[in-house]
């Protein structure tokens, strides 16, 4: 029974990950603040600095500048380093190291199934959480929803990602406490490198906006030399789940 248990646990991590999403501002991949059922790319990284807000040790949140990067572990493992600085003038002045994982335990075409956990290794653990998500993707709409347990989540949360253009998504979220409300712009040149921007313009929360600038190499590097030599290139994204690169053709 343990070898069968291996084996598949064996097979679903060598299956290949279809499509990917970039960072949220809470540090995994997912819309503004909240996951999705999606995960980095084996090998392909992305990195985002933004303007979030850090929960104190008497869970009151402080302004704070996060620095995030997120990596394909293994095929279907995402793992997301973070580092974020409280401005002193806020009550924080101080630094927290934390790391998020989320593992695709289910993918295809449209239905992504994902589990992880946030900040379950770091200097205070302010914003542990463990989650379920699970992905809806159909042509410019990705709908999202789990339940969490922790601080950082929850209880139920969701979003709901639309893409009116070929450079625009609109995000909405709620993440068991909040709701919110924001945009993301991203620009994708040289085949496999994506610059994105997001804005959260509006929250209920105590940070009612935050801003994020990213960038993602949406390629394994370790397969550039091989795809050069055949001429190939996959750009997934999450509106473009099976790599074919039609999401990002003008239409003439």
């Amino acid at each position: 029974m343990n070898r069968i248990s291996l084996c598949c646990f064996a097979s679903l991590l060598a299956a290949p990950v279809l499509a990917s999403d970039p960072l949220s501002l809470a540090g995994a991949t997912g819309a503004l603040m909240v996951p999705s059922g999606l995960v980095v790319a084996s090998g392909a990284a992305e990195f985002q600095a933004n303007t979030s807000q850090l929960r104190s040790a008497t869970r009151e949140f402080v302004e704070a500048r996060t620095y995030a990067l997120a990596i394909g572990l293994l095929p279907r493992v995402e793992l997301t380093g973070q580092l974020a600085e409280a401005d002193r003038e806020t009550g924080g002045g101080y630094n927290d190291i934390s790391a998020n994982i989320k593992v695709s335990l289910f993918q295809n075409q449209h239905i992504a199934l994902a589990a992880g956990a946030i900040d379950f290794a770091g200097d205070a653990q302010r914003s542990a959480a463990k989650y379920g998500v699970a992905t809806f993707t159909y042509r410019e709409f990705a709908l999202s929803g789990g339940y969490g347990q922790g601080k950082a989540l929850d209880g139920p949360f969701g979003s709901l990602v639309v893409k009116p253009m070929r450079h625009v998504e609109l995000l909405a979220d709620y993440d068991s406490e909040h709701y919110s409300v924001g945009t993301r712009l991203s620009y994708q040149f040289q085949s496999s490198t994506t610059l994105t921007g997001t804005a959260k313009l509006y929250s209920n929360g105590p940070q009612k906006n935050a801003f994020g600038l990213g960038i993602s190499r949406n390629q394994d590097f370790r397969k550039d030399r091989d795809r050069k030599l055949s001429g190939r290139t996959e750009t997934g994204s999450i509106f473009d789940p099976l790599g074919s690169g039609l999401a990002n053709v003008s239409q003439t």
